[in-house]
């Protein structure tokens, strides 16, 4: 057993830069609207460019934390998590536009201060997230991105890093 687990470790370390040169990470900082008011969203996501099927297709995993507020004296926190398929198409060799797709999960969790049980629980959600937005290259490895993503009404700003 010790010697497969030896082996296996062996090759995921000599494979792990191999599939890292293809991976990309970052954090996006915007505005949402989803919910009863707009707030300020932070949060992350990591991608995986899928070369080996076409060079400008990437899937890209994220989580999004789209803020608090209080509304009628209830406190509301919302966050997303999404797995989408990401287009990116060149304009020049610094400029690119990108579409994407995917899947998104929300979760709205609302207490009310005083106890009230019921204003207090979570909903949560399933939807379909389609985006725009732009990248500009500052060099191989860090990229800003702009963009919109429609399930959760983010507009958003971005710093990634290329690995």
């Amino acid at each position: 057993m010790k010697k497969y687990l030896a082996l296996a470790s062996l090759l995921a370390m000599y494979a792990a830069p191999v599939y890292a040169q293809d991976m990309y990470a970052g954090l996006k900082l915007g505005s949402s609207g989803y919910g009863l008011a707009s707030t300020t969203a932070i949060g992350g996501f990591v991608g995986y460019h899928l070369n080996s099927i076409d060079k400008h297709l990437s899937i890209e995993g994220e989580f999004m934390n789209l803020g608090s507020t209080t509304y009628f004296g209830t406190h509301q926190n919302i966050n997303s998590f999404g797995v989408s398929g990401i287009y990116n198409y060149p304009i020049d060799p610094k400029l690119s536009v990108f579409g994407k797709a995917g899947l998104n999960w929300v979760s709205w969790t609302y207490t009310n201060p005083n106890g009230a049980g019921v204003w207090n629980g979570t909903y949560s959600s399933f939807g379909i997230n389609l985006g725009a937005g732009l990248d500009y290259k500052i060099d191989q490895k860090f990229t800003l991105r702009g963009g919109y993503d429609t399930d959760t009404s983010l507009l958003y700003a971005a710093g990634m890093v290329n690995f």
